[in-house]
């Protein structure tokens, strides 16, 4: 899914979310309040929170410079090493 697409789906996700929760909550003296925590949880759950962090590590690394990251790092030992010999 390209990152606009993901854009639009979270964001669509959240307005539906605040729709739902204003009609759900009509009537309460919090509404709009329960209707943006609604919202939020619909972000989430859409996987807004992992398009903010992806976006931001993204502008982060975009500025410091490399192209590369380290995601994880091999020790190979041999059998001449565990010996000690």
């Amino acid at each position: 899914m390209s990152d606009r697409s993901q854009l639009a789906l979270v964001v669509s996700s959240a307005l539906a979310g605040f729709a739902w929760g204003i009609v759900r909550h009509r009537g309460h003296r919090q509404a709009r309040p329960l209707a943006l925590l609604q919202a939020v949880e619909w972000f989430v759950a859409a996987g807004g929170a992992a398009w903010l962090i992806e976006h931001a590590r993204g502008t982060l690394e975009g500025a410091a410079g490399p192209e590369e990251r380290i995601t994880h790092l091999r020790q190979v030992a041999s059998e001449h090493d565990e010996i000690g010999a």
